[in-house]
């Protein structure tokens, strides 16, 4: 059940950077680069 745990939370984490972004009224491109940015964190993150 961990490995559950950690993936609800990652999904929280991308959903919550989701919505902030877009309830600030960011631009696509900013938009699109944020949300690569933390996908690229989460990958780091599994790998390490």
């Amino acid at each position: 059940m961990d490995i559950v745990k950690q993936i609800w939370e990652k999904f929280q984490r991308v959903t919550e950077l989701t919505l902030e972004m877009l309830e600030s009224g960011v631009d696509f491109m900013s938009f699109q680069e944020g949300l690569r940015r933390e996908l690229d964190g989460l990958e780091r993150e599994r790998q390490g």
